[in-house]
């Protein structure tokens, strides 16, 4: 277990005296103090639009969402179930798909959007190496002055392997796989707290998983931290998380898959699951459970780490097979004051 001090974490709901539209499958990135959120669904699988929402989470309460214009560059096209993730001033969105079903519109391309300069770049006709393929409900993180993908849905089948994106040379590399992990979609996907390894928790891979797995990233070596159906664990998919004062932290997530695939939604989690940051091994959660001040039970959702203490949770898919409802709250665990 880690040394470090622990604090204990609570909920928070962000007041909003606007709102932007339901959705899920969207990605939800933190630059310095603002929230950013891009893409996803509200009627099922069919995308969104290309708006660039921000909601600045420094300002006096109560806050208002804003729509940041773009000033320049190529903005990518609607996508759900892309991935995304933040380095420096700019937000990376990678992949996705456009259309309905699984083998209809995956993309493999990769856009970087500045938030200060508000300028798009597309990055995929000007990177070299060998890019993922085509694919959507994968996840990526950054680490140093790379970004990570893993795992994800192609037009046929589920995917458990790894690239790398160095931002400076703009170079893909495929980096090696591991045969214990099956491909999944929507797994559990964070950088180690000292930026070292990086980990895959759970996932969807034809049942909800519970297994972990550390990629030793100066060694590009594997190894097997928890195997499936574990105890300790509860099994998810779909969820969201970030590192919290040195602890890889998710939050909800699907428990039991929808009987009408994504037309409808599964069985949801409102708990988190804390991880060691370096070794990967359970931890106990801090979180104070507080069922009134806390999220409803979701997946399909999307978080990212405000600071080093905090998670930002946006959205994502609640309900049941008979009424299916997609979110727009917005919620800050955090340290107790």
């Amino acid at each position: 277990m880690s040394s470090q001090l622990v604090s204990t974490l609570a909920w928070e709901k962000v007041v909003v005296e606007n709102s932007i539209p339901e959705r899920s499958s969207h990605g939800v990135s933190v630059v310095g103090e603002t929230l950013v959120i891009f893409g996803g669904e509200n009627v099922p699988r069919t995308p969104f639009d290309n708006q660039v929402h921000a909601l600045d989470l420094s300002s006096p309460k109560p806050r208002s969402w804003t729509v940041l214009q773009p000033s320049g560059g190529e903005a990518p096209e609607p996508r759900v179930a892309h991935a995304q993730c933040t380095l420096g001033d700019n937000i990376y969105i990678s992949g996705g798909r456009q259309s309905i079903t699984m083998e209809e519109a995956p993309l493999n391309d990769l856009y970087a959007f500045n938030v200060k300069s508000l300028v798009w770049e597309n990055l995929t006709g000007t990177s070299t190496g060998t890019p993922p393929c085509p694919r959507s409900f994968h996840r990526m993180v950054s680490a140093g002055r790379k970004l990570y993908i893993f795992g994800g849905c192609a037009k046929v089948g589920r995917l458990a392997d790894l690239y790398s994106y160095d931002v400076e040379t703009k170079v893909w590399e495929e980096l090696p796989a591991f045969e214990k992990i099956s491909g999944r979609g929507g797994p559990g996907f964070l950088p180690s707290s000292d930026g070292k390894s990086l980990f895959v928790v759970g996932g969807f891979s034809g049942k909800e998983m519970n297994d972990v797995f550390r990629y030793d990233i100066e060694q590009k070596l594997w190894e097997e931290v928890y195997p499936q159906e574990n105890p300790s664990i509860r099994p998810f998919s779909v969820s969201c998380g970030a590192i919290l004062e040195g602890r890889l932290t998710f939050f909800g997530g699907e428990v039991g898959e929808s009987t009408k695939g994504h037309e409808g939604a599964g069985a949801f989690s409102a708990d988190c699951q804390t991880f060691d940051g370096v070794t990967g091994k359970m931890y106990p959660s801090t979180v104070l459970e507080d069922h009134v001040h806390k999220p409803c039970p979701r997946g399909w959702t999307s978080a990212a780490g405000w600071g080093d203490d905090k998670l930002v949770v946006f959205g994502g898919l609640t309900g049941n097979d008979d009424a299916p409802m997609r979110l727009n709250d917005v919620w800050v665990l955090k340290p107790v004051e």
